[in-house]
């Protein structure tokens, strides 16, 4: 319950943590099938247990604090009602699944961690064809064990199956971390320990070197932005602060996005590799969220606090025909006054 109410991606990580050790429990010698089945059935009731207890206590809180769920991608309607979508999930699921390894999407797949990962889909298979032919006389718990491997993309990605209308790849990121581990315990199981768990432990660090790079030119990608935009920001600042409209009293709205600017900036280096939330930016369409990131540049980086208009007002703004034909800044007229506010627009 504690990790539902942390964030969606421990769901599937939860989920695909319950199906590698239920493999592995099938594949142990002489395991009864059905001591298996029966661990399966504690799992599935700890798993309802906790969406029960998650749920109460959400609607307790959203009762305290009188406010509601998000509308976000329909998430707010989870219910029995998603039974009805349960195959689009289903569907929904192995595109991910088969999108995140294939695809370029997620942008690991630039830093060649995809040959590790057939790497170790390779051997798990390897492994499941000897566990057949090795364990003849548990051989039903065994082949139970390689059906299981093929809802292993169904457990990773429970949000898509829950709700296939909020497709989010990187959730299941987070069962796919456990997959070097999943092969290390299924390596102590096979012919030529030494060796296999070599090579898995080989495959995995391979693995761990691309994340560090994904993660270093996610970073780095993100901090030239950023330096870009707070640069703009200052320049922006020295207008603002020296416009007579402002020191007259009147409140400003910064509004807009440098990347959507004609504003001459250097495209940040690896761009193209980042993950699409990086390359997206810190900057919103939405406009209070816009206006909110520009605040929170000035105060927190400039270390000036502005009179900022109300958010009712700048919607209001963004609105008009008025600002719909100024120029983008720098450009002449990209700093004027509209509705009694000293209005700058970037984009």
């Amino acid at each position: 319950m504690f990790a539902v109410a942390l964030y969606q991606s421990s769901l599937g990580v939860a989920a695909a943590l319950c199906v590698m050790v239920l493999i592995r429990r099938l594949l142990q010698p002489g395991e009864p099938l059905q001591a298996s089945l029966l661990f399966l059935g504690r799992m599935l009731l700890m798993g309802m247990l906790a969406m029960g207890g998650y749920l109460v206590v959400l609607n307790i809180l959203l009762g305290v604090y009188q406010v509601s769920l998000s509308e976000i991608n329909g998430i707010s309607q989870v219910g029995v009602q998603s039974l009805q979508l349960l195959p689009e999930g289903i569907r929904q699921a192995y595109q991910d699944f088969y999108e995140y390894f294939a695809g370029r999407t997620i942008a690991q797949n630039y830093f060649k961690i995809r040959p590790a990962y057939a790497l170790l889909f390779a051997l798990t298979a390897a492994g499941g064809v000897w566990a057949v032919w090795k364990n003849r006389a548990c051989r039903a718990a065994t082949i139970c064990a390689l059906v299981l491997l093929a809802f292993l993309p169904l457990a990773a990605n429970i949000t898509d199956v829950i709700n296939p209308d909020s497709q989010i790849l990187l959730r299941m990121a987070g069962g796919m971390a456990l997959v070097p581990v999943f092969c290390l315990a299924l390596a102590g199981m096979l012919p030529g320990r030494s060796v296999t768990y070599s090579v898995v432990v080989l495959a995995a660090l391979f693995l761990l070197r691309g994340y560090i790079l994904q993660s270093d030119n996610d970073i780095t990608v993100q901090k030239q932005d950023k330096l870009q935009a707070v640069s703009i920001a200052g320049q922006i600042a020295d207008d603002v602060l020296d416009n007579a409209a402002y020191q007259s009293g009147m409140p400003v709205v910064v509004l807009g996005r440098p990347s959507d600017s004609t504003y001459a900036l250097p495209a940040a280096q690896n761009r193209d590799k980042a993950n699409p939330l990086i390359q997206w930016g810190i900057f919103w369409l939405d406009t209070q969220q816009n206006m909110d990131t520009w605040a929170r540049l000035f105060q927190e980086d400039l270390g000036l606090t502005m009179r900022w208009c109300d958010h009712e007002t700048a919607k209001e703004i963004h609105s008009s025909s008025a600002y719909q034909e100024m120029p983008l800044y720098p450009n002449p007229g990209s700093v004027t006054v509209l509705e009694e506010t000293l209005v700058v627009k970037v984009s």
